[in-house]
């Protein structure tokens, strides 16, 4: 194929003959007021003095978030051995020269997550991300894909990674203005058939807020619901949900108008700022069911954790230990009892302000996506008010005491990675384990659990979970093509035109 440069003509016989003409778009449509994403084709022919034009308009393909219906291809977690620096100027750890150092934890943390892969089916690698240290492979990018029609009625894709637009209090500079674990994206992922994007607003770069407000522009405070119909509107390949408030306690704006201006996953947002990291999976993920939309939303309820303990002490259990099976110097308060647990103020404070969040995020679900109970799958939670210095400006903000079953990784083929709880047992069985396993039953997805206690949850100040330390590349085989949606015609001249360009 010869490229065309602006000032070239076509030749007679290369009218007669025929054509192909290949169209690529160098970018994504980042915001409207600039590009609109639309590039006009036109065809000028000249004869006898008589001019004649066709026209005929493309659009570029959106960018569309991946979702955990999607079976996992690729997973990975963090490799503390190297630096991005490192790996951006070609070196690599060697085994040979100097063993790997491991993080507490981290060798039961990646057994888990194997046997689990294995348990769902999937033969995905379990890779390494060199991450110089940095253990919430979430936070550092979010996995999408853009597609065309292709000639047979297929889709034609390519995986597209969006780095994090989270801008590092204290670090961030100019010329490294972003998380620092990030960077490895493009030297590692980066390659034919997988693109790399950023987007962030300058202007962030030196700013405080992300020390006082949160990270919300990690991507672990992105996700997609999955595929649905409501109200006679069509989503085919889902919507994208995020954590915000509009205010300071919200994503990087220029990132969240990319995201709308695709079209096609319409954002919904909800209010995270009652949680200390800010983030949507600490309380929210999604798995495939049997039920009339295909997936449920597993959803964090700490009235039930609270139930559940209310019914040990009512047993005479009420003075065994809050958290089974971990070494009491590693927990947050060794001589904690389950009676202790009902009485102490930070734990009841943190369910009432996780119900008020996590009803209210559930209410946004409700008016903008249809969810109902039908669709809700509630697992136990035990939230912990956080102390926070004095003069910071968010004050009544949370965190999971136990391990959130909610922070989790949908596998995509019936098998829901979560946290092993180590909550008192009953009957040989850890209760709140018990009482996730039940929840989930009827749907058709299983629970494996995953022990993060050391590697993740239990980590600085607020902690995360198997979700917050993994990340995933999923199988685009079987998406949905974002052209069938009905209420977005304007697109369909170029879908036309997409079927004629090579």
């Amino acid at each position: 194929m010869v490229p065309l440069r602006p000032d070239d003509r076509l030749t007679t016989d290369e009218l007669r003959h025929g054509i192909r003409l290949g169209v690529e778009a160098k970018d994504f449509v980042r915001d409207p007021q600039k590009w609109a994403g639309f590039t006009d084709i036109v065809l000028k022919v000249e004869r006898g003095g008589a001019m004649t034009e066709d026209r005929v308009r493309l659009r570029v393909a959106p960018l569309v978030f991946q979702h955990d219906l999607m079976p996992i291809q690729h997973m990975m977690t963090a490799d503390h051995s190297t630096e991005p620096a490192e790996v951006e100027r070609g070196k690599h750890y060697d085994p040979a020269v100097q063993p790997r150092p491991v993080r507490p934890g981290e060798a039961a943390f990646r057994r888990d997550l194997r046997r689990g892969l294995d348990r769902a089916g999937l033969p995905a690698p379990l890779y390494n991300y060199p991450t110089g240290g940095d253990v919430w492979m979430q936070d550092l990018f979010k996995a999408a894909y853009a597609s065309i029609p292709a000639p047979g009625g297929r889709e034609h894709r390519v995986t597209v990674i969006l780095r994090s637009a989270d801008v590092m209090p204290g670090t961030a500079t100019p010329a490294f203005p972003l998380r620092d674990a990030s960077r490895s994206v493009f030297p590692l992922l980066r390659g034919a058939g997988t693109g790399v994007i950023q987007q962030y607003d300058p202007q962030r770069v030196g700013s405080d807020d992300s020390l006082y407000y949160g990270s919300f522009s990690s991507t672990g405070n992105f996700g997609t619901v999955p595929p649905y119909t409501w109200r006679g509107h069509r989503y085919p390949v889902g919507r994208v949900i995020y954590g915000g408030t509009g205010g300071k306690e919200s994503p990087d704006a220029s990132f969240t108008r990319m995201l709308a201006a695709q079209g096609y996953q319409r954002p919904i947002s909800v209010d995270t700022s009652w949680l200390g990291v800010g983030h949507i999976d600490e309380f929210l993920s999604f798995v495939p069911a049997r039920n009339d939309r295909g997936w449920v939303a597993v959803v964090a309820d700490p009235d039930l954790g609270r139930k559940l303990l209310e019914d040990l002490v009512e047993r005479g259990r009420g003075g065994e230990s809050l958290v089974r099976g971990i070494a009491p110097e590693d927990t947050e308060d060794p001589r904690l009892t389950v009676a202790d647990a009902l009485r102490k103020p930070a734990l009841t404070r943190g369910t009432e302000i996780a119900r008020k969040g996590i009803d209210s995020a559930l209410r946004t679900l409700r008016e903008q996506a249809g969810l109902t109970e039908r669709h809700v799958v509630r697992v136990p939670a035990l939230f912990n008010r956080l102390d926070v210095p004095a003069g910071y400006p968010r004050r009544d903000v949370v965190a999971n005491y136990l391990p959130g079953a909610a922070n989790g990784v949908s596998t995509g083929t019936g098998v829901y990675l979560a946290p092993r709880q180590h909550a008192p047992e009953r009957d040989g069985r850890d209760v709140f384990e018990r009482a996730a396993e039940k929840a989930l039953s009827g749907t058709g997805t299983r629970i494996f659990w995953v022990e993060d206690w050391a590697y993740s949850h239990h980590l600085g100040t607020v902690g995360g979970e198997v979700h917050c330390a993994t990340n995933a590349l999923r199988s685009l085989s079987g998406t949905r093509p974002w052209w069938t949606e009905r209420d977005c015609s304007r697109s369909r001249g170029a879908i036309r035109a997409n079927h004629r360009v090579s």
